[in-house]
Formats: structure tokens, sequence, C-alpha cells
């Protein structure tokens, strides 16, 4: 049996499990490799909107390490 989880389901599991009981206001890191330089850029992210998070780092992981 192969039972593969969509990304986009497996990122909101994640995403659910490291915001646990944030209160209203709170804010989620998204850092990715920058491709044409040495470092991390960073983005942040309400964490009461799980879908721009996970929009983000798909978009990003389609070019980068996130």
């Amino acid at each position: 049996m192969n039972d593969v989880i969509p990304q986009t389901v497996a990122l909101r599991l994640q995403l659910a499990a490291i915001v646990g009981n944030e209160p209203a206001g709170g804010l989620l890191e998204v850092r990715y490799r920058l491709r044409d330089r040495p470092g991390m850029g960073q983005l942040f992210h309400a964490a009461e909107r799980p879908e721009s998070i996970i929009d983000s780092v798909l978009r990003l992981g389609a070019r980068t390490d996130v």
C-alpha cells in the first residue's frame, strides 16, 4: 500500500503541531536560503493564517531550501 500524504496536508499537520495553542497575534517565521548570496531570508506570518504560511513554503520550496 502506498499511503502518500499530499504536501499541503502534511504542511497543515506540521503547522498545527508547531502552532499549538499560540494566542492570537502570534507570528511564525519562514526562513529560506538566498539563491544569489550567502545567508537566509525570512518572512513572518500570522499564526492564525495557515494558508498564507503553506503558500509561502510551497512557493519558496520550489526554488530553494525552506
